[in-house]
């Protein structure tokens, strides 16, 4: 039985072992070796560009005055194209007190959800479900807390509150889409 020292002083200065090594390298073995070393390396790097939901145009300009009156800290307005006429847009503040408004805009896709973190601070995100988006294309609604996106199709949750991520219960494991958010004058700007 043969030993082989694999220190690496015994691989640096040993001729040896730079031959042994260049003859795995050349040998069928130690090509598919390299070869499964590439493509694990390859498969391994994230290059999926492709966006967690289909791509739909997204500029919307909302009047923090009138549009978002009643839009406070810590609270979840949804706003969606209307069903009934694709020129008008409703906003929903998911709250019995706050009526839903009807304005003269377009929106795409199942639109936008958006949550006022702060003053200032606010945050929009696709409201379509990341879980087989693609096939389903499934709009969220609101739970009755007024914090998550719960989807009609799969059931799974993501909580505006982290950012849109997905609950520990949820089917679907990527956030969802987030749009820039922009406040100019007295407008939010919501955009890609």
């Amino acid at each position: 039985m043969k030993i082989i020292n694999f220190s690496t002083e015994s691989l640096i200065l040993e001729p040896k072992n730079l031959n042994m090594a260049k003859r795995f390298i050349s040998s069928k073995l130690g090509k598919i070796f390299i070869i499964s070393l590439l493509l694990i390396t390859y498969i391994g790097c994230d290059t999926d560009t492709t966006p967690v939901v289909p791509e739909v145009p997204v500029y919307i300009e909302l009047s923090l005055t009138s549009d978002l009156a009643y839009l406070g800290t810590d609270m979840v307005v949804s706003v969606y194209p209307d069903s009934i006429n694709e020129n008008y847009t409703i906003i929903d503040y998911h709250n019995p007190k706050f009526p839903k408004k009807r304005i003269t805009y377009k929106t795409y896709g199942n639109g936008v959800l958006i949550y006022q973190r702060g003053i200032d601070d606010f945050q929009a995100f696709d409201a379509t479900c990341t879980y087989r988006a693609y096939d389903d294309y499934c709009k969220l609604s609101i739970d009755s807390a007024g914090w998550k996106g719960v989807c009609p199709c799969c059931g799974s949750e993501f909580m505006l509150i982290t950012d849109g991520a997905p609950t520990n219960i949820s089917k679907a494991y990527k956030p969802l889409m987030q749009y820039q958010t922009t406040l100019r004058s007295n407008y939010l700007i919501i955009s890609k």
